[in-house]
């Protein structure tokens, strides 16, 4: 239903756009069906037959999830997660003997992706970023760090019985 109301949301504009939402949902589907669960059940099946080495398992699904998200989003715009995460949900039940070696893999994959996206996202910045942002934003951040997040733990973890060193710990 989301989707749909962010698809009219989005052709609203564009003469008659239920029409227009509707059929672009349907394709998005329909392309999700086919490459998402299609490629999911394929990589299943070879894996279960032994085609695939194990240690190629993990990076043949990085790859896969990767080509699913650039195909299906070339033959239906913002169709790509939906496939990709349709392909995951039939992975996940396949019950898969490796499945998880693969959730340490992507793990170990999240981990570095995410601190690579905080070194890139500083770098970025400019002294010309830094000074425009309003000085009550700052006292708001600060007050947020120093005040609120640690009462907020503080009082959920009266009685959890650690000592004061984690609960500021934590609280930081």
């Amino acid at each position: 239903l989301a989707v749909l109301v962010y698809q009219y949301l989005l052709y609203s504009g564009e003469g008659p756009a239920i029409g227009h939402v509707l059929t672009s949902l349907g394709l998005a589907i329909s392309v999700s069906l086919v490459l998402g669960g299609g490629i999911a059940y394929g990589l299943g099946v070879s894996f279960r037959q032994g085609w695939i080495p194990e240690y190629l398992k993990a990076p043949v699904i990085i790859a896969s999830v990767l080509a699913v998200y650039a195909l299906a989003d070339l033959v239906q715009h913002e169709s790509g997660l939906l496939a990709t995460t349709l392909m995951g949900i039939v992975m996940g039940n396949m019950r898969l003997r490796s499945l998880d070696e693969m959730r340490r893999f992507k793990e170990y994959l999240t981990l570095i992706l995410v601190s690579f996206l905080f070194v890139v996202l500083t770098a970025s910045l400019t002294m010309e970023s830094i000074r425009a942002i309003h000085p009550p934003l700052i006292f708001m951040v600060l007050a947020f760090l120093f005040v609120v997040r640690p009462l907020a733990v503080y009082l959920a973890t009266i009685g959890a019985g650690g000592d004061w060193r984690d609960r500021l710990l934590i609280g930081w």
